[in-house]
């Protein structure tokens, strides 16, 4: 009979984690702790079907009033599966052993091998989940020609008919990091364009891959009245928000900005190494040399709008977005939905990165100038994947 692992789950990397394993091994067990629920379904996902694992979820009952940090965490397991077993685990003093939620509260001083071993073990398969196929990267373009075309080069992906359905092709592809990890990539194009396809899809790659990056590339409209930006320059999206959200009355209409932020620690890492990524992008290129030496191509970090209408009017800019924040560079129809979906789809696993390429100053718009962005934001996101993002 195969060995029993103990798995030990604990919402933070502290020293609590050394006491805790010290004294689960000095019983004699086969410890292994996550900090984060999706490592522990993730790691599930490769063992075998009849592997046998007890679970432990730190209860932090240091806490004196519940709710105890730890009952988040049984909440997550609960949806993963109703028939998971598992037991809290706590430093506290307990005099006796406890239950919240209709879960066994164990002190851990108080637990003995012999009554370890009694106690009920899973395996995976009687869990009744399937295991998911573990990405580690989602990607969306709003279009198939030049954004999806681009972005499929750069990362080598092929059709996967695992993951698509009758509706829906998906692709995927592999990307080996700087640091040796074998990054695994699923994405899609939309069929139509607009926040609400792109938010269906973005919600359904994050469903079936669980990734850790949720990445939306491709063009967008530059602010007209910024002098700083070109054709092909690079937009990271510190904030998305809806400029065309409010409520029409008699006195006219009345906004109400709804906003989404982008997580700062990725914006930080973007932000160290945007110089070294737009030097890639340029050496990566060799076709566009000539258009490289003469206009350098730049990274602006600024807020994005997005909308429901293609904006193609030289004073369409000041008009509707400027208003609504002064500082936003640049307009598309769909990254709002992308970066919406991450924060509430999945409990949140998935972080957003919006990287788009300036076509147009939201009037004159050209394929030239749209087949030059397209290709930027694929090679910018295909490097800051390779060389900059931890996996």
């Amino acid at each position: 009979m195969s060995q029993i692992w103990d798995f030990f789950i604990i919402s933070k990397a502290d020293d609590d984690i050394r006491q805790y394993e010290n004294y689960l091994r000095s019983l004699e067990l086969n410890v292994l702790t996550f900090t984060d629920i999706r490592k522990f379904t993730d790691f599930l996902g490769i063992m075998g079907d009849n592997a046998r694992f007890r679970v432990w979820v730190h209860l932090d009952a240091g806490y004196r009033q519940p709710p105890y940090p730890g009952e988040p965490l049984a909440d997550q397991l609960k949806k993963y599966s109703n028939r998971l077993i598992f037991q809290f685990l706590t430093r506290s003093d307990l005099k006796r052993n406890d239950e919240i939620k209709n879960v066994k509260v164990y002190a851990l001083h108080l637990l003995k091998k012999e009554e370890v071993n009694k106690f009920p073990v899973n395996t995976k398969t009687a869990l009744e989940v399937t295991s998911p196929q573990i990405f580690d990267l989602a990607i969306l373009t709003a279009t198939f020609d030049d954004e999806f075309e681009n972005l499929s080069k750069e990362f080598n992906l092929r059709k996967d008919d695992a993951h698509s359905t009758e509706t829906k092709i998906l692709y995927s592809g592999e990307l080996v990091s700087k640091r040796g990890h074998n990054i695994k990539v699923l994405a899609g194009y939309l069929a139509e364009t607009g926040i609400v396809d792109a938010g269906i899809l973005t919600a359904e790659l994050i469903v079936k891959s669980s990734p850790k990056y949720m990445a939306m590339t491709g063009v967008c409209g530059g602010n007209p009245d910024n002098k700083k930006i070109k054709m092909g320059d690079i937009v990271i999206a510190t904030k998305l928000f809806l400029y065309q959200k409010g409520k029409l009355t008699d006195k006219g209409f009345e906004a109400e900005i709804a906003s989404c932020e982008i997580d700062t620690t990725i914006l930080q890492q973007i932000n160290d190494s945007k110089k070294d990524l737009c030097l890639s992008v340029e050496k990566d290129d060799p076709s566009r040399a000539k258009r490289y030496s003469d206009q350098r191509i730049n990274v602006h970090m600024e807020p994005m709008a997005c909308g429901t209408i293609v904006l193609n009017k030289s004073d369409g800019f000041k008009e509707l977005i400027s208003p609504a924040d002064r500082k936003s560079i640049a307009v598309d129809m769909e990254s709002y939905s992308v970066a919406r979906a991450c924060k509430t789809v999945g409990d949140g696993i998935s972080k957003a990165i919006i990287v788009k390429s300036i076509m147009d100053r939201t009037r004159d718009k050209t394929d030239i100038d749209r087949s030059f962005a397209a290709a930027t934001s694929a090679k910018f996101l295909k490097y800051l994947v390779r060389d900059v993002l931890p996996f």
